[in-house]
């Protein structure tokens, strides 16, 4: 009979075994070769300098399960939003040629040392105050006190790294 008042640690075991497969994933993962448009709003331009330069990183520094789990989610929850946004009615294109083949929509710069991609152009849709059209959309996904921080002070002043990707494209 299953057991649904257990205290075991079942859910936390599957979890770490899930965590661990997703680092092994990651680090089996080719690096960037540029910085990406995402990052070009960090605070810190030592960092910035760091990853231009493929400094190497710092023991430890690699992303843990946990936060690839929210990257995973984050993507797959983008997949979701777009579904979403076309059956509202919006012409919403994430891919060059308009299949899900093509590339990102995107830029390079520096002898293709810094890029960035886009999540989509938003060509049209329904109409909405203070909306224009073609419009670049980028997908970002957050918890509940993120989401409320910046929508009550803004995506400058609650993400200014979002607010920098988004600026730059």
């Amino acid at each position: 009979m299953l057991d649904l008042n257990s205290r075991g640690q079942t859910s936390g075991h599957v979890n770490a075994a899930i965590e661990a497969a997703l680092v092994v994933a990651n680090r089996a993962t080719p690096p960037r070769t540029y910085l990406g448009g995402s990052r070009l709003g960090h605070a810190c331009e030592r960092a910035l300098q760091f990853e231009f330069v493929k400094a190497p990183k710092d023991d430890g520094a690699d992303f843990n399960g946990r936060l690839l789990r929210i990257f995973g989610i984050g993507h797959a929850l983008e997949d979701v939003a777009v579904a979403w946004l076309r059956a509202a009615g919006f012409d919403l294109y994430t891919r060059r040629g308009g299949g899900e083949d093509g590339e990102q929509f995107g830029f390079s710069v520096a002898g293709g040392r810094i890029r960035g991609h886009v999540d989509g152009v938003l060509a049209g849709g329904p109409a909405i105050p203070g909306m224009a059209f073609p419009a670049l959309w980028e997908c970002k996904t957050m918890n509940a006190k993120s989401w409320r921080e910046t929508s009550s002070k803004g995506v400058a002043a609650s993400k200014p790294i979002y607010a920098a990707q988004i600026a730059v494209y």
